[in-house]
């Protein structure tokens, strides 16, 4: 009896200690924190040698871990890791990780979450970037062949990253001109599809004055703005590699439209751009605007509570940290709806370093208040009155 009794004493013990233990496993599952997937916004050249990335923030995460290889290689390469509160990097080449001229690279970024020890989910493609040869030192510098060289009222252009036509895919098409000589920056213009499309803010405003000189940028898009072909930035950016530029970035459809450059009203040269596939992350962002503004819109609001109900459903139905819905996100929805309703409206930035009201206008990855370190929120226009509006998720 005694021996039984024993036995069922220790076999109570023992369902007691595993029960624990289960419920201990099952606690520290429930614990664990998984990292979003990171979106890259942009990959853009900041120099001969220098790449630097964007991103948007992701839930949970604790650190970010960004890679690059050459395009075609099976693996990735990680070349550093920083905080959570970072949104960009920027990559020096060097001998470990080197940037040769003339190669493409692809970049992603993955989340890490320290408390959890997990990875997030990332971009397996990656986005590319192609980098331009660096000239060759040479007593005597090899000419750009007389094709390429324009002159218009007494000014000399290379046109050869201006070329006649161009594909866009899945990567950022970069067209610049290089004067020869200095010019006033507002001297070099564009029309953008023959004139079609619509412009976000005069290119001859300042953006950003900095240091080293001042930034002029404008934006378009190609050319209706629920279904566009392209968003384009046109700017001049002392300091950079190219300071010319215009960027095309692909869209909710394909499509082909062209690209003029002008100096002072003279044409240097006419580019066709062809589009020749869409922009997945693209297509979700104006997805998830239509879903808020068919829950949030009633047939008998006016524009203004349309507005400040698009401000007061992402508060309700989303949060700040859970679902990363912060004032970038926000600032996004309340633009996209004030242009679905025809009026105007441009993203304001507020920092300790920038505030400027022109110039990042359009889509998703032209904005995050993380780029500048401040706040982030949208000036719409009504009957010729501005209006600053602001949401985001509310916390927990």
């Amino acid at each position: 009896m005694k021996k039984n009794r024993l036995r069922c004493t220790l076999f109570l013990t023992f369902l007691t200690i595993l029960m624990l233990l289960t419920m201990s496993v099952s606690a520290q599952a429930a614990g664990v924190k998984t990292p979003g997937k990171v979106t890259v916004t942009r990959v853009r050249l900041t120099g001969s040698n220098n790449v630097t990335v964007y991103w948007k923030k992701a839930k949970n995460a604790t650190n970010y871990r960004i890679y690059y290889k050459q395009a075609g290689a099976k693996s990735w390469k990680g070349i550093a890791t920083v905080g959570a509160g970072r949104t960009s990097y920027t990559h020096n080449s060097s001998n470990k990780n080197p940037l040769i001229g003339g190669s493409k690279y692809v970049y992603t970024v993955r989340a890490y979450n320290r408390s959890s020890k997990k990875w997030g989910s990332y971009n397996k493609k990656g986005i590319a970037i192609n980098i331009p040869v660096a000239p060759t030192p040479t007593t005597v510098p090899t000419p750009t062949p007389l094709t390429d060289m324009v002159t218009a009222q007494g000014v000399t252009f290379d046109m050869k990253y201006f070329p006649k036509t161009v594909t866009v895919g899945d990567d950022m098409e970069c067209l610049c001109v290089i004067p020869k000589s200095t010019i006033n920056p507002t001297d070099i213009t564009y029309k953008i599809a023959d004139g079609t499309a619509q412009q976000l803010c005069s290119p001859e405003t300042p953006n950003l004055h900095l240091s080293y000189g001042t930034e002029y940028m404008s934006n378009y898009y190609v050319s209706d703005w629920k279904h566009m072909i392209a968003y384009i930035k046109t700017s001049y950016e002392p300091g950079m590699y190219l300071e010319h530029r215009v960027e095309i970035y692909n869209q909710l459809q394909t499509g082909t439209f062209p690209v003029s450059v002008y100096y002072k009203n003279t044409l240097l040269r006419t580019c066709q751009v062809s589009v020749i596939s869409i922009d997945e992350d693209a297509v979700k962002e104006r997805q998830w605007i239509n879903e808020i503004e068919q829950n949030a819109w009633t047939n008998d609001m006016s524009v203004m509570e349309k507005l400040k109900a698009i401000e007061q459903y992402i508060y309700d139905n989303y949060t700040y940290t859970t679902d990363g819905i912060m004032c970038n996100a926000g600032a996004e929805a309340l633009l996209f709806a004030a242009r679905d309703l025809g009026l105007t409206a441009r993203y304001r930035f507020v920092g300790p370093q920038y505030d400027y009201e022109k110039g990042f206008g359009d889509v998703y990855y032209h904005f995050g208040s993380a780029f500048c370190g401040g706040h982030v929120c949208t000036i719409i226009t009504i009957d010729g009155k501005e209006y600053i509006m602001e949401t985001q998720g509310h916390e927990g």
